[in-house]
């Protein structure tokens, strides 16, 4: 899987897509779960850690510049 997760624990399943935190890298993934292929990325700037969670079309994740949330809809608009 692409991003081992150095400060974390499990990645996020929701429907096909897996949300994986890759604390060296400090950014979210979604990745396709069939495939692994990344839907696309997210650069935090700071470290990461624990696992992230989805709800209501929300992925929300913790780090060094504390917890985020970001929209699925608007993260699958970032470049990849």
């Amino acid at each position: 899987m692409v991003g081992a997760m150095a400060n974390g624990g499990a990645p996020a399943i929701e429907g096909s897509t897996v949300y994986a935190l890759s604390g060296l890298g400090k950014c979210l993934r979604a990745l396709d779960l069939a495939s692994g292929k990344e839907r696309w990325s997210y650069e935090t700037g700071g470290a990461l850690w624990g696992m992230p969670a989805v709800a209501d079309g929300v992925v929300c994740f913790s780090g060094s510049a504390s917890p985020l949330g970001l929209s699925v809809r608007e993260a699958a608009r970032l470049p990849h």
